[in-house]
């Protein structure tokens, strides 16, 4: 009898044992599983398909600082690509990298207001915002230590790139919140200041005359076309903007308005890109570029008609996926011509 009672008592203190051990690896498991969501959050947090716009204004900057006007692929030598791809890192994967992620933190709370952004890395709960504000800071702070290493040119290149985008973002300014300086921030300065950064790479004097050299017409046309890609951005999220009391663009002037300025300035953009391939410093069988665009344009004119009802999430893989195809098709013609 008193052997039947102590294996009892001895089956229900391994059943607890048991028991506890499998609290604890299930524990672990969502600890494993936390932690995992948290690093593939804060990856996404720095929109890595977004790197591509970075990349290609860059890409235009270096070649043209290198060979002038002559469109020699010079950076295809080794020690030009090695900097080049240094720079890139610098501005594209840390920089803009911190930057998009301090966004995002910024904007949480009106994110979980948002029909499709609610489910980001932050507002979805995967990145805790603690965690999220101080790798944004660290990314950034990276970049900008690392960038005064390269060149000062470089370096003033970033920091105003930092500035501006801290002034777009950051309150008490928030220029995202306001009529014309949103737009203006968000889609004038970014892609000039991306293309001065690769120019500086190579051209790294500060001065009226190298200043004077820039091919001004390829910056003109990435202004124009990410100014009307953007303009139609924001549109997108109009009707949020309005719950939140934002006095933006969009919000604060005339929908008719809004729309055409878009739509001129995409056309624009996509006309001094025929331009500079006609008379230059582009060359005219770079016109077949625009080939890129046929597969995406059903998508494109639905969405200039009515971009308040643009699905955000599927219209990054829409878009920016061409652009990365049309970066690598850039890269080819340039080594094969």
């Amino acid at each position: 009898m008193a052997k039947n009672k102590k294996t009892n008592s001895n089956q229900k203190q391994a059943a607890k044992t048991t028991v506890s051990d499998s609290g604890q690896d299930e524990n672990t498991e969502n600890d494993k599983t936390d932690i995992k969501r948290c690093v593939i959050g804060l990856v996404r947090l720095t929109r890595p398909i977004e790197w591509s716009k970075t990349f290609l204004n860059m890409i235009f900057g270096a070649v043209f600082a290198i060979s002038g006007l002559g469109i020699v692929f010079a950076i295809s030598e080794l020690p030009n690509l090695l900097l080049f791809l240094w720079g890139f890192i610098i501005t594209g994967p840390l920089l803009w990298g911190g930057q998009y992620m301090l966004n995002d933190w910024t904007d949480r709370e009106k994110d979980k207001l948002h029909p499709t952004k609610k489910k980001r890395a932050i507002p979805g709960g995967a990145v805790p915002a603690k965690i999220a504000l101080f790798s944004s800071l660290l990314l950034i702070f990276t970049a900008l230590a690392l960038s005064s290493t390269v060149n000062l040119f470089f370096f003033a290149v970033l920091l105003l790139m930092f500035a501006n985008q801290s002034l777009y973002t950051l309150p008490p300014f928030r220029f995202k919140e306001r009529k014309i300086v949103d737009l203006i921030s968000g889609s004038v300065m970014n892609p000039l200041f991306r293309f001065l950064a690769g120019w500086s790479l190579f051209s790294p004097a500060i001065s009226l005359e190298n200043l004077a050299s820039v091919p001004w017409i390829i910056v003109a046309m990435f202004v124009l076309m990410q100014f009307g890609g953007y303009t139609l951005y924001r549109m997108s999220g109009r009707k949020i903007e309005e719950k939140l009391g934002y006095k933006s663009s969009v919000v604060a002037i005339k929908r008719k308005k809004v729309l055409s300025l878009a739509y001129s300035s995409l056309a624009l953009g996509i006309s001094l890109f025929a331009v500079s391939c006609i008379i230059g410093p582009l060359k005219p069988h770079f016109l077949a570029l625009l080939l890129l665009a046929v597969p995406i344009a059903p998508f494109m004119l639905k969405s200039a008609k009515n971009p308040e009802e643009v699905n955000i999430e599927k219209a990054y893989y829409v878009l920016y996926i061409p652009a990365v195809i049309f970066i690598i098709a850039f890269l080819a013609l340039y080594l094969l011509t």
